[in-house]
Formats: structure tokens, C-alpha cells, sequence
């Protein structure tokens, strides 16, 4: 595979984190829709995607990565539970998500350490709450109304940072970014990730978006005042002073996004 055929599955391996935050955060409205045997599938998901990476940057040499014990642990998980039904085999428990999630992070940070030299230069693993289906079931969003929030949002456009040194405006795939209306900003930089990782493969770039630093903490501090709705809208009502210049301004530095190539 070439590079960015791995981050695919890297990136892949991010967003089953993706949607854990997301589910550790709205757990209780959760319960009745059986998490464990999701979570299951998400585990299941993260250990193929991160060996998939692992196997291809390294052919033949497992035995010698796995000398790293964060690795080994990540062939083991896969070997020794997902693979196969090993009666010798003890899970952690779902029960302590925030230590799975701390885990799982560490696990994926190494597998991109390790193959460093089998990746783009320019990705990152950029975490964001947000889990596509679950996030549509706990806010009632049916399909009419997905499609009739995603038509508001269609305007919405693409900012790249304007530092010379790191970044370049592409033309044509900033046109074609643009015009992706997502529901909200988690699932824009998901889907705008996803999108440069099918381009690059197509064309041979090295394109890639990446969100200011600390966005998530700024988001969510916005969501926890309601000055925004779960759809990143103002709330009026809320707004500081009622100033909805004030909303504009937070929120184009929250959608700022980096437009890089190495």
C-alpha cells in the first residue's frame, strides 16, 4: 500500500475513538440500545485497522516490532481475542471507558510513531466527540431533517491558515470541500479528513485539514454556556449582550481550519 492507503485505515482506527468520546460522554441516554456489543465492534475495528497499518509497514517483520510491548499489545488484542475465541484470553472491562479511551490513544499514538516512515509527514489525529449514527438517535435528527439542515449549512466555506510556510491553497479541492454541508463542525473535519484522504490517494497529493489547536475544549465550553446549539447555531437568546457578531467571530475561529502539504 502506499502511504496514504495506510492512513485510511489509521484514521479509521481514530474515528472507533471518535465515537467511544462520544458515547462516554451521552452514556446514559445510551443504555437501552446494547453498548456492549457496539463497543465490541469498535474494538474489534481499532486492533484490524491498527495491525492492517502495522502489517503492511512492516512485511514479515512482526517479531521485531513487537519487541515494543505497546505494539505486542496490539497484536495480542487482535491475535488472541478478535481473531479468534481463546478460552485464555481476559478482557479489560468496558466498565471504565475513560481508561479504554486513555489506552486506546496510547496505542494509536505509537502505531503512528512506529510507522512514521510509512505515513504522510503531514498527518495527524485530530479527536473530536462524535459518533454519526448516535449522535442523529439521541437528537431525533430524521433523514428529512438531516437533509434540510445540510441545505442551510450548504454555504458554509472553507478557511485555510495563512502561513506560507505550512500551508497552500489547492483550487480545485477547496471548490469541491466546500461544498460538503455537514451537520455540525465534528463531523465536518471527519468528513473533510476523509475527503483528502481519497483525493490524495486519487492524485497523488498531499493534501490534509487539521483544526485550530484546542478546538474541542473551546467548542464544547460554547455548547456547555449554550451560546450554541448541538449544531453549532447561535442560541440568541443566550448570546453574550445578544451580540451575534460575537457568536460570528468564535465561531469562524472554531471552523478555521489548516490547509497543509508537505
Amino acid at each position: 500500500m502506499r502511504p496514504w492507503q495506510r492512513a485510511e485505515y489509521l484514521i479509521r482506527a481514530k474515528k472507533c475513538i471518535d465515537s467511544m468520546l462520544y458515547i462516554r460522554k451521552y452514556m446514559s441516554q445510551l443504555i437501552f440500545i446494547g453498548l456492549g456489543d457496539r463497543l465490541h465492534l469498535m474494538f474489534l475495528g481499532f486492533y484490524i485497522d491498527c495491525c492492517i497499518v502495522l502489517e503492511d509497514s512492516f512485511p514479515g517483520a512482526k517479531k521485531q516490532i513487537c519487541q515494543n510491548s505497546i505494539i505486542d499489545k496490539i497484536f495480542h488484542e487482535r491475535d488472541k481475542h478478535y481473531a479468534h475465541d481463546d478460552k485464555s484470553y481476559k478482557a479489560d472491562s468496558i466498565a471504565d471507558l475513560d481508561k479504554l479511551i486513555g489506552l486506546l490513544k496510547e496505542q494509536l499514538e505509537e502505531v503512528k510513531k512506529v510507522c512514521k516512515d510509512a505515513l504522510p509527514s503531514v498527518l495527524t489525529l485530530d479527536y473530536v466527540p462524535h459518533d454519526i449514527e448516535y449522535f442523529r438517535y439521541i437528537n431525533n435528527i430524521s433523514v428529512e431533517m438531516d437533509q434540510k439542515i445540510r441545505e442551510e449549512k450548504k454555504c458554509d466555506f472553507l478557511h485555510k491558515n495563512t502561513s506560507e510556510e505550512e500551508c497552500v491553497d489547492f483550487p480545485r479541492l477547496k471548490i469541491e470541500l466546500t461544498l460538503m454541508p455537514c451537520i455540525n463542525i465534528y463531523e465536518r473535519i471527519q468528513r473533510l479528513q476523509d475527503a483528502c484522504i481519497i483525493s490524495n490517494i486519487c492524485t497523488d497529493e498531499n493534501m490534509w485539514v487539521k483544526p485550530v489547536p484546542d478546538f474541542v475544549e473551546r467548542l464544547e465550553y460554547l455548547r456547555g454556556k449554550q451560546i450554541i446549539d448541538c449544531l453549532d447555531r447561535p442560541i440568541e437568546a443566550h448570546l453574550p449582550n445578544g451580540d451575534i457578531l460575537q457568536y460570528k467571530k468564535l465561531l469562524d475561529l472554531l471552523q478555521r481550519l489548516e490547509l497543509c502539504q508537505n
